[in-house]
């Protein structure tokens, strides 16, 4: 019901009676439908464990009601939920962060439509009362208390090395989060994720030792920036870049792994060597061979100089054999070819200095 003059809003529970209500402008009253508001089974059986989707055990409590202490006011509307059956109910705590310790599920919804209340931890059994239409179900909260290893690095089954670090809370995101009561357990589900191909790919995990955000108390993470120092009772398992590297690399499309990881390495570093080595000799061939042109080409220059200082002996020509003139020929030669001087610009090399 909502009253306009000072804009406030009354929830009603299923007490309330329409008949004989007086007309009054400064009112607007709204009614849900009563059938949607009956009751659902309870199927309660006193000392029962019920257990929720993740693993959290609660015992069930018939007819019983925990006023207060509930996890967040009443007056935020998600410290609530609607539940149709006490196990539904049960979901919502087990999975709600910050941790909740139990719930109240009003079947009857006496108080209204949302009608599972979590609750805090620690609730006194002196504050339980009687209720028809109540089931008060605590969780059955295993307290942990694995202080920080004493051994800084964990490798897991797979071959995966962890760098541990205590009473530090990464900053970054986490994509999952699942509840193992130790922290060698929650390595070894990153590790799990990892080794698997998965797309997420976790490279750090969060280990809340004290559950004081949740009984789903391991955080998977695929991205990290920086840590948070002052969070006591959270364990840090961050994955080794190289760990990572040679899991990677080691891994077959077939989900196998080779017999040598090593020769991948050899094959590109066998067959640079020997390209250096073909390259060094062809640097070796090459200065022998400019070094030969160069001596011949400086032999050729002092033959034809005319001073001679320096004298060299001629390469011996190739043999072959000689073949003389026939006499036709030679009288032809003599007889039909004039002897004449020739220039004394033909036939002389350029005079160069010799090289030493």
């Amino acid at each position: 019901m909502y009253q306009v003059s000072n804009s406030t809003c009354f929830q009603l529970d299923n007490n309330t009676i329409i008949e004989g209500s007086s007309s009054d402008s400064d009112y607007h009253f709204g009614s849900a439908s009563a059938a949607e508001l009956q009751e659902f089974p309870s199927n309660c059986t006193k000392g029962e464990l019920r257990r929720a989707n993740n693993g959290l055990s609660f015992q069930v409590n018939c007819n019983t009601d925990n006023p207060g202490f509930d996890l967040c006011p009443n007056t935020d509307p998600v410290c609530r939920w609607h539940a149709e059956t006490l196990d539904e109910c049960l979901n919502h705590c087990s999975a709600n962060h910050p941790l909740c310790a139990g719930v109240v599920w009003d079947f009857n919804m006496s108080g209204g439509w949302d009608n599972c209340y979590p609750k805090l931890p620690n609730s006194p059994l002196s504050n339980l009362i009687y209720s028809p239409q109540g089931i008060w179900a605590p969780a059955q909260i295993t307290n942990l208390t694995d202080q920080c290893p004493s051994k800084r690095q964990y490798t897991t089954a797979a071959n995966l090395t962890f760098d541990l670090t205590c009473d530090v809370l990464p900053l970054g995101r986490n994509y999952s989060a699942r509840h193992f009561d130790n922290v060698h357990s929650c390595m070894d589900y990153c590790a799990s994720e990892t080794s698997k191909g998965n797309s997420r790919h976790c490279i750090a995990a969060a280990f809340d030792t004290y559950m004081n955000n949740g009984y789903e108390n391991c955080y998977l993470m695929n991205e990290t920036d920086g840590v948070n120092s002052s969070s006591v009772g959270f364990i840090l398992g961050a994955v080794q870049k190289s760990t990572t590297s040679n899991t990677t690399s080691e891994t077959t499309s077939g989900g196998r792994r080779p017999s040598n990881n090593k020769a991948w390495i050899a094959g590109p570093v066998i067959g640079a060597i020997a390209l250096i080595t073909l390259l060094a000799a062809l640097a070796y061939w090459w200065r022998r061979r400019r070094r030969a042109t160069m001596s011949k080409a400086a032999e050729l220059d002092s033959d034809a100089s005319p001073s001679g200082s320096h004298q060299y002996e001629k390469p011996p020509l190739t043999e072959h054999p000689s073949q003389e003139l026939d006499e036709s020929t030679k009288r032809y030669e003599s007889d039909s070819v004039p002897v004449s001087e020739l220039p004394g610009s033909i036939g002389q090399f350029p005079q160069r200095q010799s090289e030493h």
